[in-house]
């Protein structure tokens, strides 16, 4: 297990890549369905989840759809929904989705 650690410390991780991880983070403050937004802890989460997917996946460095597969999963829980939100029912990973659609990934055109 340590080895598979260490293993993934090496994989790389672009700085526009980096820069997405933050700006999803960034979104969960000011989006009307979250009253508390995710922490900085979440993006060394979903940095450390991507570095590790990406080890598995055989590569030594991360794409944006590995940010992608693992932003619900590794932020979902890391949000408190309005209690608006939480009156009509929204869920959180709905709401993690929702800023995947409306955070520019790098290198993407729209």
């Amino acid at each position: 297990m340590a080895n598979l650690q260490t293993a993934a410390k090496s994989v790389y991780v672009d700085r526009l890549v980096r820069q997405y991880i933050v700006s999803l983070v960034e979104a969960t403050r000011g989006h009307q369905d979250i009253s508390l937004g995710a922490s900085p802890r979440a993006s060394l989460g979903l940095f450390r989840a991507a570095r590790g997917l990406a080890l598995v996946q055989d590569r030594d460095f991360v794409l944006p759809d590995d940010i992608k597969a693992l932003a619900v999963p590794v932020m979902a829980h890391r949000i408190i929904l309005s209690s608006s939100a939480r009156m009509r029912g929204v869920a959180q990973k709905d709401v993690v989705s929702e800023l995947l659609e409306s955070v520019a990934v790098p290198g993407a055109t729209r």
